[in-house]
């Protein structure tokens, strides 16, 4: 009767998860799913899962090592070929997947503390997970899905590590789940910590077996450090703000910045979590002030005041909780420091803190309840939470329909930075609104908007493509392109769409110096990066217009190596062939 009552809700849990985000499947690819997924389609293929792993194709590109995040990218086009639809149903059939999962997790693990109401307190848990709205960035958007894979893989490994005190055998899948969780997401690094949390508060941590958990946890931490050793760490210059910029040129390491940026975003997403409604797809800086530093201080030692008085009385599962959702956290406060990523903060980063922080609302709840005598309070507030997380949560997908509401969202969020109006102008162009386009570039190429060189060397590349493009003036396109590179020289686009400027007049003019110069700005740009196909197979038809089919055949054989999207892909391959079989004139 049990089983089948929580299977049910079980069932009931993944259909509430994945109906309310059916609204996601009519979105289209935005922002790193355009770069990372739609323009490098090409790299989405079965044979390259093993590099992935071990040699990491990704390096060039990203400073991150995700293979299971690709794996479930290549399935996707496997499956749906490059249909945003197709990619979008994936995730949301994940989320629904770690909704179910939190389900029985929380059953599992209010069980183990022996917690009374556990089936109400699970139940009610679930459909705030289920519903919470912070979550749409990572369902909605979908390279944000690693963090949806990270929490499917991170609460059985918990889970098998609880369940491994009863039998040692535990750990083999504790072990494996926690290294899938680590595959997919570094935010997984926090694992071991957490499980020690849990040995101390439920006084196990002295048991002579704990010797061979943390070894194994630990060299496990250690293989994912040699396979992740040859992923580059250098941000691209592009994701700093100029502030953060100077703040580490000045003063290179400041521990008393360290600690305030850390206390701030602290401060910052405990506030999301408990008022997840404001929703925000860039934010930009991290709360500053005086006033808010102290009142993080005062918070951060009241919280873990109340872990030690709870487990003082015996409820442990409060102290869990709490430090669940600080520990899982602790990983993404890193890009609050130091700028690795295009923003210091971001609402996907609370996905697996939010597990935790469900819990602890469903189990307040009903201690509320118990404590003020008062039937069905802890529904009744549940009730209301969860309607107004699904409206919210049903009305925030729509911020990422299109590049267009994305960015017209980002920049009524954060206004004044280059990198939101650069990126609202490029959307603009797209959709054909090319007057509002241009003024979106030119307002980030003053001086008011907030950004550095290299940011603002894309977006000059930006103002290229549009003369380029649609207002076909070479001339225009050609200084927009080496202003660009005058920003930023390790721009390496900005090198290839010069060529493509001298390539076009080139084949129009029929001037062997045009073709020179297309010739010298690709090596260029292959300088920066070696791994753009696109670059060799530009090269390959200045050789052939030159007369030079030696160089053109390598330079077309290399393209095909380096990797290209499926049009010209074929296109290489017509030039090798015609250059192997075809007339000596071609």
């Amino acid at each position: 009767m049990v089983i089948g009552r929580r299977l049910l809700v079980a069932l009931f849990v993944f259909s509430l998860s994945f109906c309310v985000f059916i609204p996601s499947l009519k979105s289209e690819f935005v922002w790193d799913d355009i770069e990372y997924i739609e323009k490098t389609s090409h790299r989405l293929s079965l044979s390259n899962i093993p590099e992935v792993f071990f040699k990491n194709i990704e390096r060039e590109r990203l400073s991150h090592y995700r293979p299971f995040l690709f794996i479930s990218f290549v399935a996707d086009k496997e499956l749906w070929g490059m249909s945003p639809f197709g990619f979008h149903l994936t995730s949301v059939i994940l989320y629904a997947v770690s909704s179910l999962l939190f389900y029985l997790f929380s059953l599992f693990l209010l069980g183990e503390f022996n917690v009374r109401r556990r089936e109400e307190i699970a139940l009610l848990s679930s459909f705030l997970f289920a519903l919470y709205p912070v979550h749409v960035e990572s369902v909605s958007f979908v390279s944000a899905r690693a963090d949806i894979l990270c929490t499917i893989f991170f609460l059985p490994a918990f889970l098998f590590h609880v369940l491994s005190h009863r039998n040692p055998l535990f750990l083999i899948p504790s072990a494996l789940f926690f290294f899938f969780s680590l595959l997919s997401k570094e935010i997984a690094i926090s694992f071991p910590l957490l499980v020690l949390a849990f040995d101390l508060i439920s006084r196990r941590f002295n048991k002579r077996s704990n010797i061979l958990r943390y070894g194994v946890y630990l060299l496990l931490v250690l293989a994912y450090f040699y396979l992740r050793g040859g992923v580059s760490t250098t941000v691209p210059e592009s994701v700093f703000s100029s502030g953060t910029e100077k703040a580490l040129s000045k003063t290179g390491f400041d521990l008393f910045r360290v600690i305030k940026a850390l206390f701030l975003s602290y401060l910052f997403y405990i506030g999301k979590l408990v008022f997840p409604y404001d929703l925000n797809p860039f934010i930009a800086t991290v709360p500053d002030g005086t006033f808010l530093l102290l009142f993080s201080v005062f918070l951060v030692s009241v919280l873990f005041l109340l872990c030690f008085l709870s487990v003082v009385k015996g409820e442990n599962i409060f102290a869990l909780l709490v430090l669940w959702i600080s520990i899982t956290l602790a990983p993404s406060l890193y890009p609050a420091v130091f700028p690795v990523a295009a923003t210091p903060l971001a609402e996907r980063f609370l996905f697996l803190p939010s597990s935790g922080y469900a819990l602890l609302v469903g189990y307040l709840f009903f201690r509320l309840e118990d404590a003020l005598g008062l039937k069905r309070l802890g529904f009744a507030l549940g009730l209301v939470l969860c309607v107004s997380y699904a409206v919210t949560t049903v009305r925030g997908q729509s911020i990422w329909k299109s590049s267009l509401s994305l960015w017209e969202r980002a920049v009524n969020k954060a206004p004044g930075y280059v990198y939101t109006h650069g990126n609202y102008g490029l959307a603009l162009m797209y959709a054909g609104r090319i007057e509002e386009a241009l003024k979106e570039f030119q307002f980030a190429l003053t001086p008011e908007a907030k950004g550095n060189k290299a940011s603002k060397a894309v977006v000059a590349n930006s103002l290229g493509l549009l003369y380029a493009s649609k207002k076909k003036n070479l001339d225009m396109a050609e200084e927009w392109f080496l202003k660009s590179i005058s920003y930023n020289p390790r721009f390496y686009r900005s090198y290839y769409n010069l060529a493509i400027v001298y390539f076009m007049r080139a084949t129009s003019t029929r001037s062997p110096l045009y073709y020179k110069k297309a010739e010298e700005y690709l090596r260029k740009a292959m300088e920066v990066n070696s791994s753009y196909g696109n670059a060799y197979l530009l090269l390959a038809k200045v050789y052939i217009a030159l007369g030079r089919r030696e160089e053109a055949l390598d330079s077309a054989r290399k393209a095909l190596e380096k990797g290209l999207p499926e049009p010209m892909e074929k296109e290489a391959r017509r030039i090798v062939n015609a250059l192997l079989y075809g007339p000596p004139g071609f």
